[in-house]
């Protein structure tokens, strides 16, 4: 309001009324005030137009997505209190959560434990969806070995390359674009199955320090914060209480769209040893040396 009285005053105008001005700033479409004051990050998560997918043409157990979520909770490991992350891996035909596991911090082995979860229970699927961090993008997970933009490999090459566990069960791995939270399923779906659910659990903090509760400092200090252990069992009846409910998209429960689905589950042991972390050895002539044998 000031500038316009200033600009005005040089220009031998009247000025205008604070009403006016805030009548005019209030007229300005919100995209561009996002894109002005924010920029063009928070433009597109906030006011792009987005395109919704179409899941009905894949059946369950085709398609999982998988991702990580630190959690709003603060529990006790050992002498240390941590927010623990959730990873998981989602079927959106059923909107199942098919397979998770919980850590103080993941990397690719919580993402190959989550996933040998989904497959015992939920069968093997034909493909991954995924974002672009680092783990999921792992020489481990998928076997993606990066090469100079000039080499050109056979495709046995690449092949004999790529021993990763995905390549080795048959399942093909598709990573969502960069910097698009918003496209891939399981976001929408952290969001409306954990955060109300949280906030009934000791040890609840926000997403950020403007909802931390004054009654967390008292509960650190007092330990009534649940330990890890106890997270998990309320963590497991969580999911068993939302995949036990009517979903409005389905007409029906999550559990209950894999009635009659065929389920191809990979032998555990043979699911184990894929697991099993591995490295490439230089042969001597005397053999391998791997861990100072």
């Amino acid at each position: 309001y000031r500038r316009a009285i200033e600009y005005c005053a040089q220009l031998a105008l009247p000025a205008p009324c604070t009403g006016t001005v805030n009548r005019f700033i209030k007229s300005l479409p919100l995209p561009a005030v996002v894109m002005a004051r924010e920029g063009n990050k928070a433009w597109r998560a906030e006011c792009e137009p987005k395109i919704r997918r179409d899941w009905s043409s894949y059946k369950p157990g085709e398609i999982y997505v998988g991702d990580h979520r630190l959690m709003d909770v603060f529990v006790r490991w050992g002498d240390q209190v941590k927010r623990p992350w959730f990873t998981a891996w989602y079927d959106p035909a059923s909107k199942t959560c098919v397979g998770w596991h919980l850590a103080l911090a993941p990397d690719s082995g919580t993402i190959a434990q989550s996933l040998r979860r989904a497959m015992l229970r939920f069968g093997i699927p034909r493909e991954l969806y995924v974002d672009n961090g680092k783990d999921y993008k792992s020489h481990y997970i998928n076997g993606k070995t990066l090469t100079h933009k000039d080499v050109r490999l056979s495709n046995e090459t690449v092949g004999a390359l790529r021993p990763g566990v995905l390549n080795q069960l048959g399942v093909q791995i598709r990573h969502a674009q960069a910097y698009t939270p918003w496209s891939k399923p399981i976001e929408p779906w952290f969001g409306h199955t954990f955060p109300v659910w949280e906030r009934t659990l000791p040890g609840w903090c926000g997403s950020d320090n403007k909802e931390r509760p004054e009654k967390l400092a008292a509960e650190i200090r007092s330990g009534a914060l649940l330990t890890m252990d106890e997270f998990k069992e309320r963590l497991a009846a969580r999911l068993d209480e939302y995949h036990q409910t009517e979903h409005s998209e389905l007409g029906g429960k999550p559990i209950d769209q894999w009635l009659n689905v065929p389920i191809e589950r990979p032998e555990p042991r043979t699911v184990d040893i894929m697991l099993l972390r591995h490295k490439p050895c230089k042969v001597y002539p005397d053999g391998i040396r791997l861990f100072g044998r």
